[in-house]
């Protein structure tokens, strides 16, 4: 689903947050990026995780991770 060099972004990126069991969290401070928008996330709000990658628990969040696009039947099949 994601190339090695994502991948390796990603877990590069999670190493560098600092450590939440440290202290309070702070509820301006983002703990987070959404993998599908790439908005912020920060304390309190819901997440879908799915192999590690975390998400806004929104419809569109999760859509456009998976990288899904409604389209007509039609145009699936290539048909005119």
């Amino acid at each position: 689903m994601f190339s090695s060099k994502a991948k390796h972004e990603y877990f590069e990126y999670h190493e560098s947050k600092k450590d939440l069991s440290a202290g309070k969290l702070d509820p301006m401070e983002p703990l987070e990026e959404c993998q599908g928008c790439g908005r912020k996330i920060y304390p309190g709000e819901e997440v879908y995780v799915i192999n590690g990658y975390i998400l806004h628990a929104e419809v569109s969040c999760l859509l456009d991770f998976l990288s899904v696009m409604p389209m007509p039947i039609e145009e699936a099949l290539g048909v005119k």
